[in-house]
């Protein structure tokens, strides 16, 4: 089964793409990476990770560095050989 919070989020992401308040896949693909972030994050669930994830993998635009990504960050951490991870400001 499907959890109650992703229950709402799905009913959310569904009622807003059926009154037209996100776009479509086919216009995100002509926006910039903002636009997409902000257009979709009002969505519930749907936050700067998920949208980043989405434009990487979905929409093939590999340019994208997520920050605030625990995962990149501790990568970062390691390969400068740092003893405290960075902040996404320093990324």
């Amino acid at each position: 089964g499907v959890s109650g919070n992703k229950s709402l989020a799905l009913r959310d992401l569904a009622r807003r793409e059926r009154d037209g308040e996100i776009p479509s896949l086919r216009r995100l693909a002509f926006m910039d990476e903002e636009a997409i972030v902000q257009a979709l994050i009002p969505v519930r669930g749907i936050g700067r990770w998920t949208v980043e994830m989405m434009l990487m993998f979905r929409l093939g635009r590999p340019d994208l560095l997520p920050v605030d990504d625990l995962g990149v960050r501790k990568g970062a951490q390691r390969v400068d050989r740092q003893e405290r991870m960075p902040t996404p400001k320093e990324l």
